[in-house]
């Protein structure tokens, strides 16, 4: 990060939270509280400190890496995704293209942002499952899990996640074999929503 340039609210309203203030009530916050309260339990369990955000950020990293991988490996092969993969790390992580250096994935200027990508992938790779599986109830419950976690970070992960929802409900019916368990995956998914 810049040693000149702040490293933005992500220090200051899990602070905030950890001293008994609540997002909405207390401070304003454009982004839902999602990641207001994982960085105020990061710094509840490991100090107040901004290297627990960056320790935690480089995991996050880590894990839309392997989301990354995992999507571009079904679609092109081990190769290509290796390559694009280690293309993408070096490129987006943690390159510096001009005075203010402080919008990589280990300081991002957005937590909410990384941790949306983080779970938009992760609804990715879960919904490019095989086509040939069964819905059941617990891919229901991990479905809305995920778009509702999505709708805690930022609206354009909202959006994205919804329509991801809708069009796994549209591959699950337009299946005759798979549409007698529609019923249960979108109760479930609403649960887990």
């Amino acid at each position: 990060m810049d040693p000149q340039i702040d490293f933005g609210r992500e220090v200051y309203l899990p602070w905030r939270v950890l001293q008994g203030e609540l997002p909405g009530r207390d401070f304003v916050h454009p982004y839902g509280p999602l990641s207001v309260y994982l960085n105020a339990g990061l710094f509840a369990a490991f100090g107040i400190s901004i290297r627990s955000l960056v320790i935690a950020n480089l995991l996050v990293f880590g894990g839309i890496i392997v989301c990354l991988h995992t999507i571009l490996r079904r679609s092109f092969g081990f190769l290509p995704a290796a390559v694009a993969t280690l293309a993408g790390v070096a490129v987006f992580g943690f390159a510096h293209y001009w005075g203010i250096n402080n919008y990589t994935y280990a300081a991002p200027y957005s937590h909410e942002a990384t941790h949306g990508m983080l779970l938009l992938l992760l609804l990715v790779v879960w919904l490019g499952g095989p086509t040939t599986a069964m819905p059941r109830r617990r891919d229901g419950v991990i479905t809305g899990g995920l778009i509702g976690l999505c709708c805690l970070t930022k609206t354009e992960y909202v959006f994205v996640s919804v329509l991801l929802g809708l069009f796994a409900l549209l591959r699950i019916w337009a299946d005759d074999t798979r549409r007698t368990k529609l019923f249960v995956w979108v109760a479930a998914s609403c649960a887990g929503l």
